[in-house]
């Protein structure tokens, strides 16, 4: 315990996400993509069926990765070809599943081409081709729906009050969210 070791001799990591106690990697093994997860697993958080990993297992995944995020209790994988897959807690609809059931195994999510994507700790967002959608908690605003929004969402939802914006790029901590335009305006909410 506390001792610091190299593991996964043999691949080249490209990426590298961790959450509450869990992370996930994506890497290049023999000239090919691969994602490796360990850690808790409580919440499927992993997209496998185990409860907690001591050491990397390799996930199954089909799909070109293009970005990899992890929240506390959840994980979102962009693909090349612009689809959202996510895995994990969903007690505040952070998933985007439309209910609050977790799900253990990548679920892709039915949304228009997702060009970015930004994870919070209980939130996610994904930057489309028709704007920004966010869902999960909102107890701090961080969905930036506006006044009188519930405390979650769990079906992702645009953010109308930026539609009108092109928004390049987004970032979410915790029960923070930040977005930029084209202009380089920035736009804080939540927490």
């Amino acid at each position: 315990q506390g001792q610091m070791e190299r593991i996964l001799d043999g691949v080249q990591v490209d990426q590298i996400q961790c959450g509450a106690n869990f992370c996930v990697i994506l890497a290049t093994k023999k000239g090919r993509q691969a994602l490796y997860g360990w850690g808790a697993n409580d919440a499927g958080q992993l997209g496998f069926d185990q409860t907690y990993a001591q050491e990397p297992i390799q996930i199954e995944f089909e799909h070109s990765i293009d970005h990899i995020l992890c929240g506390d209790r959840h994980t979102a994988i962009l693909t090349v070809d612009g689809r959202l897959f996510v895995s994990g807690a969903n007690d505040h609809g952070q998933l985007g599943l439309e209910d609050c059931n977790k799900a253990v195994g990548f679920t892709q999510l039915s949304m228009p081409e997702v060009r970015q994507i930004a994870v919070g700790a209980e939130h996610t967002l994904a930057l489309t081709t028709f704007g920004l959608f966010t869902f999960g908690r909102n107890n701090h605003g961080q969905l930036g729906l506006g006044r009188g929004a519930p405390d979650f969402i769990s079906a992702p939802t645009l953010v109308k009050d930026l539609r009108e914006r092109q928004v390049s790029h987004v970032r979410a901590f915790g029960g923070t969210t930040a977005a930029v335009d084209s202009e380089g305006l920035l736009y804080v909410w939540g927490a």
